[in-house]
């Protein structure tokens, strides 16, 4: 288990107490680039009293990033700002993982709980100003208009979502029932075409053969690679410069990376 900081002293029963009064856990980013190469890292575990905010213990990290991680080429700026705007909204919630670490296992979370942490992610990256720089950035590469682009990276992202499950629920009843819910409010609520989106999955499993319903057996570059290549020819884009393809596939790679900490409150098969 990572270092905890902030909880010296303190008992198992003393720290429940916190966490149930609205104490939490948080991990921040940082990002370290060296030429071509960015690598994207997180902090130890930083204990959040209720009432403090989590933002306010970041300073490390963004320091890190703004010292380290910006200089790196394509994808330094992209990690960087990314990093330095989920710090400034409080970090990663890892309350439910600490918390099981301990000793003390978290609740059992409920559907409408796993539809919630679906959907916020969503949002999430679409109001992210890092990420549509980002965005900005694939469409200059891959010379896809907005439009269309839009439409592909938002199955992306769902799918990002999708395989998150899938890996960490594996094939479990509740992962089968949560994807159909978060597949209805997705149709319902924000006219997702479902039917676009199943033919792209069904490309993406075309390419990248998964061994079963987890997708676990996959080596994430080489499923990454297929996401991209599926997403751009499904969506009629076919022959796109490789470092477009290179940058949805690293932009899948991340997001898959942000779910982790939206679904630990869950019981893996």
């Amino acid at each position: 288990m990572a270092k905890i900081n902030g909880i010296e002293g303190q008992s198992l029963e003393q720290v429940v107490a916190q966490v149930d009064a609205g104490a939490r856990f948080v991990v921040f980013e940082y990002v370290i680039s060296v030429l071509v190469l960015t690598f994207r890292r997180r902090t130890d575990v930083f204990f959040v009293p209720a009432g403090r905010r989590a933002k306010d213990l970041s300073s490390m990290a963004n320091t890190i990033t703004f010292l380290f991680g910006f200089w790196g080429f394509p994808l330094g700026p992209f990690r960087s700002f990314g990093a330095l705007a989920r710090n400034a909204q409080g970090g990663h919630d890892v309350t439910a993982e600490v918390m099981a670490d301990l000793g003390a296992a978290p609740r059992r979370a409920s559907l409408d709980d796993f539809l919630d942490r679906c959907l916020v992610p969503l949002s999430s990256w679409k109001n992210d100003p890092a990420d549509n720089e980002r965005v900005a950035e694939i469409a200059r590469l891959s010379g896809v208009g907005a439009e269309d682009l839009e439409v592909l990276l938002d199955q992306v992202d769902v799918f990002a979502i999708e395989c998150a499950v899938r890996q960490w629920l594996g094939a479990s009843a509740f992962a089968k029932e949560g994807l159909i819910l978060f597949a209805t409010a997705l149709e319902r609520e924000f006219d997702f075409r479902l039917a676009d989106y199943n033919r792209f999955e069904a490309a993406v499993r075309a390419a990248a053969k998964p061994a079963d319903e987890t997708w676990r057996d996959l080596p994430l570059d080489e499923l990454a690679m297929a996401v991209a290549t599926s997403a751009f020819r499904t969506a009629n884009h076919p022959g796109v410069d490789p470092r477009g393809l290179e940058a949805v596939a690293e932009r899948f790679l991340d997001h898959l990376v942000d779910m982790e900490p939206a679904l630990l409150g869950f019981s893996p098969e």
